[in-house]
C-alpha cells in the first residue's frame, strides 16, 4: 500500500528540472503547515468563530470543540488534493506511447529510454500497478479540485457533503451540488482508468482518505464534525492560505525522483518553512496598557495627547458596552479626532472579540495615503515588543515616501541576513515594531497582513 500512494505526483519541477513532490508529501507539508497556522497564526475570534458554527456527535464542551474544530482542519490539508489521485491528473503530460503496454518487460525497456521527467513518472504509476489510459481528452471535464468533492462523497457518502464542498472550493471556486453520480458515470476512465484500473485507483484514493484521518486523529468519517456555511466559509479560506504556501517551492522544496519518499520529514520541512514565511505573532490589542481606568493615559500612549474630546470618550463607552462584533458609526467635522475615535475602537472592539488585525478602508488613495503615517505611528506607539506587518493597499503604493521606507528597510535587512549568513558582516539589530513581509504582496494576499491600509474597492474585491 505504501509504495502505492508514494508512487502518485502532486508536484513537478518546472522548466524540465529532473524533481517532484510525491502527492503523499505535499498532502503532509499541507496538513504539518496547517496545523502552525492554526496555532500561531490565527486568531482566537476566528478559531472560535469556527467551532461554534460545526454540528458534533455528543455534546463536547467548548475546549473540545475548538480541538475538533482543529482537527477538521488538519483533516481538509491533508486530503485536499484527493482529486490528484486519479487517472485524468497523474497522466498530465505522459506520453500515450508509453501508456498501457501490457508486457511488462517492453514497457521497462521503452521507458528507461528517455530522461524526461513525465516519462519517469509515468514509470513509477506503472510499476506500482496503476493502469494509465494512453489518452483522455474529456480530461478538463474533471478538474482536481472537484474530483476530490467527489471522491470523498464517494468513499464516504453524503454525511460529509459540506466537508467534500469545502474540498471541492480550495481553489477558490466552489463546486456545483448533486454532482458525484453523474460524475463518475460519465467519466469513469478518468477517476479509474475504467473498469480494468478500477481496483489500483480506487485502493489508493481510499488509503490517502485513511492516512488523512490518521492524520488528523479520527478513526472513520463519521467522527468528523460537520461545519455549516459560516465555517465552510472561513475553513475554505484558511485551507486556500495553508494550500498556497505548502504549495511553494522555495518554501516546501521538491525531491529528485530517485530520493526516498519520507513523510515524517515534513513535520521539520513545514517548521523550516513557517521560519522563512516570517508570519508576526498575532496582535495582543490592550496587551501593553489598560485604560480602563485612565481614559486619558490611553490616549497619551496611543496618539501623544491626554485629552480625549467629547466624542472620543463617548465613542470608548459605547465600544466598552458592546458585547458582539458590529458596527460602530460616527460623524464630525473635519478636524475632530475621527481618525484616533475609529482606531480606539478597533482596538477595544478586537480585543473583546479575540481579533488580530485591523483593515482601514478609505474611498481614495489620497486619502489612503494622508492616513498611512497616522496608521504607522498608531502602530509605533504599541509597546509590546513584537512586530507587526503592514500593508498599503492601492495601485500606486510604491509611489507613496513611507510604504518606500518601509520597503528599503525590508531589503536592507535581507542583505544584512546575506553578509551574515556569507560571513562577510551581521545583520543589525531589527527593533522595528511595523515590518513589511513581501509573502503579503499581490491582490489575493495583501488583506492577510496585520494592519491593511488601502481604498474601498481593493476590500470588496
Amino acid at each position: 500500500m505504501e509504495q502505492i500512494i508514494h508512487s502518485l505526483w502532486g508536484k513537478k519541477g518546472m522548466n524540465g528540472e529532473p524533481t517532484w513532490l510525491p502527492l503523499i508529501m505535499h498532502l503532509a507539508d499541507t496538513a504539518e503547515i496547517g496545523k502552525l497556522l492554526w496555532d500561531e497564526w490565527l486568531c482566537d475570534g476566528a478559531k472560535c468563530n469556527i467551532a461554534n458554527h460545526c454540528y458534533y456527535n455528543g455534546t463536547p464542551s467548548e475546549s473540545e470543540k475548538l480541538q475538533q474544530a482543529r482537527a477538521l482542519f488538519i483533516f481538509l490539508c491533508a486530503s485536499h488534493d484527493l482529486g490528484k489521485a486519479t487517472p485524468a491528473f497523474q497522466t498530465k503530460g505522459a506520453k500515450p506511447c508509453y501508456a498501457g503496454l501490457s508486457d511488462q518487460q517492453e514497457r521497462d525497456e521503452r521507458a528507461c529510454k528517455c530522461c524526461d521527467l513525465d516519462d519517469v513518472i509515468l514509470r513509477i504509476l506503472m510499476h506500482a500497478g496503476f493502469l494509465c489510459p494512453e489518452a483522455l481528452p474529456e480530461r478538463v471535464k474533471t478538474p482536481h479540485a472537484l474530483c476530490s468533492q467527489v471522491i470523498l462523497l464517494q468513499l464516504a457518502g453524503q454525511a460529509v457533503s459540506n466537508i467534500a464542498s469545502i474540498l471541492g472550493a480550495h481553489h477558490g471556486m466552489p463546486q456545483q451540488t448533486g454532482i458525484k453520480a453523474s460524475l463518475l458515470d460519465a467519466y469513469p476512465r478518468n477517476f479509474y482508468a475504467g473498469k480494468d484500473g478500477k481496483p489500483a485507483w480506487t485502493e489508493a484514493q481510499s488509503a490517502l482518505l485513511q492516512w488523512a484521518q490518521k492524520m488528523a486523529g479520527f478513526e472513520s468519517p463519521a467522527q468528523l464534525p460537520s461545519p455549516n456555511l459560516v465555517a465552510s466559509v472561513e475553513l475554505s479560506g484558511l485551507l486556500v492560505m495553508a494550500d498556497w504556501i505548502s504549495s511553494n517551492e522555495w518554501l516546501f522544496p521538491y525531491l529528485y525522483t530517485d530520493e526516498v519518499v519520507d513523510v515524517s520529514q515534513c513535520l521539520m520541512r513545514a517548521k523550516r518553512a513557517y521560519s522563512k514565511l516570517a508570519l508576526t505573532h498575532p496582535w495582543e490589542p490592550l496587551s501593553d496598557l489598560s485604560f480602563t481606568n485612565d481614559l486619558h493615559d490611553y490616549y497619551l500612549h496611543r496618539f501623544g495627547f491626554a485629552t480625549p474630546n467629547i466624542l472620543q470618550q463617548r465613542m470608548i463607552d459605547i465600544a466598552q458596552s458592546m458585547q458582539k462584533p458590529g458596527i460602530l458609526v460616527v460623524e464630525a467635522p473635519m478636524g475632530y479626532g475621527k481618525t484616533e475615535t475609529a482606531l480606539a475602537a478597533a482596538e477595544i472592539l478586537a480585543r473583546k472579540t479575540g481579533r488580530t488585525g485591523v483593515f482601514f478602508a478609505l474611498p481614495t488613495q489620497a486619502t489612503s495615503n494622508g492616513i498611512f503615517p497616522r496608521l504607522l505611528s498608531w502602530i509605533d506607539n504599541f509597546n509590546d515588543s513584537r512586530c507587526h506587518s503592514v500593508k498599503l493597499f492601492h495601485s500606486k503604493a510604491e509611489f507613496n515616501e513611507d510604504w518606500r521606507g518601509l520597503t528599503d528597510a525590508l531589503e536592507r535587512r535581507r542583505d544584512g541576513m546575506i553578509k551574515d549568513i556569507q560571513g562577510n558582516g551581521q545583520e543589525d539589530e531589527d527593533d522595528d515594531t511595523v515590518i513589511v513581509n513581501d509573502w503579503f504582496s499581490g491582490r489575493k494576499k495583501s488583506m492577510l497582513a496585520d494592519f491593511v491600509i488601502g481604498t474601498v474597492d481593493q476590500l470588496l474585491m
